[in-house]
């Protein structure tokens, strides 16, 4: 297991591995097996308790016993897992690739690719995928419309900073995400 970035926050940790060697073969694991060994082995060196797992609520919100919130997120061979003492937090990575900009009319509104800065062009479209998945996973919004009902507010990007979030469905409220640009993935988080 590879340690790229331990983040602390105020209300918790953010911690981003990859090379994380599970104990089956993964030739006879699904996607989603992998990735819960992942997800608790990862969870088990950080903590240093090789007990704690991670469950998921009936909407698919994971939990863990030691934190009032946790969120993860997978992008190739990334892990990442934030954890919190808030109410609820909130990650997002995603690895650059060129489907992804190709299919902003998928997850982003006619104003959004209209207002999307030029410069760092594919960046900035995975800090909009990453920022949306972000507002989903904080607010536990599961089939929700994320391209008309989330919208990000035009930003500059730097290598990090924050981005403005607005839900309009049913209610409307609003949501500061925190993000880093990194060489090979984008990085968004709320909690």
């Amino acid at each position: 297991m590879k340690i790229i970035n331990d983040i602390q926050l105020n209300h918790g940790k953010l911690v981003i591995a990859s090379d994380i060697s599970v104990k089956s073969p993964v030739s006879q694991m699904n996607k989603r097996e992998l990735q819960w060994q992942k997800n608790n082995l990862l969870l088990q060196h950080i903590t240093g308790d090789k007990d704690v797992e991670i469950g998921h609520t009936t909407s698919g919100k994971p939990f863990c016993r030691l934190f009032k919130s946790i969120s993860i997120s997978h992008s190739a061979d990334y892990t990442a897992i934030m954890m919190s003492d808030a109410p609820s937090c909130s990650v997002d990575i995603q690895v650059y690739r060129e489907r992804t900009t190709q299919a902003l009319d998928y997850f982003m509104s006619a104003n959004e690719i209209a207002e999307i800065s030029q410069s760092d062009f594919i960046k900035n479209a995975h800090l909009y995928w990453c920022a949306k998945e972000t507002v989903i996973k904080y607010f536990d919004l599961s089939g929700i419309d994320f391209k008309n009902k989330i919208y990000i507010a035009p930003f500059s990007s730097a290598q990090q900073g924050k981005i403005k979030a607005m839900v309009s469905a049913p209610h409307h409220f609003g949501l500061e995400i925190t993000y880093q640009i990194a060489d090979r993935y984008a990085l968004c988080f709320a909690g």
